[in-house]
């Protein structure tokens, strides 16, 4: 039995299943919400780009864009490696990657900004 999918067009997108490459013991992610083709995150795992950098810069576009203004926080870890269908390991990278480009900084036990 396939799983359960919905055709999305690139302008309009509610809910697919995003299934590229599935290696041993991952979980497809889901896209959600998906307004058009300008605000799809440009994510693929088999590129030839490494993961983390994709992640860092689609966050980085976010910041670019002003969807995340200074002092918003990000998701933790779990949320981002969720999101993007990644590993907590490749989240924590995109976020130091994040650091080291001086758009956020991490204050231990609290989470991540914007700056």
């Amino acid at each position: 039995m396939s799983p359960p999918s919905i055709r999305c067009s690139a302008v309009q997108c509610v809910a697919v299943l995003c299934n590229p490459l599935v290696y041993a013991g991952q979980v497809p992610s889901t896209v959600l919400d998906v307004a058009n083709d300008d605000d799809a995150r440009r994510f693929d795992p088999a590129g030839p780009e490494l993961v983390y950098v994709q992640v860092a810069d689609d966050i980085a576009g976010q910041i670019g864009r002003g969807e995340l203004t200074r002092d918003a926080r990000l998701p933790g870890e779990q949320d981002l490696a969720d999101e993007y269908g990644v590993s907590k390991a490749t989240a924590r990278r995109a976020v130091r990657e994040l650091r080291d480009r001086g758009l956020v900084r991490t204050v231990p036990y609290k989470g991540t900004y914007v700056i």
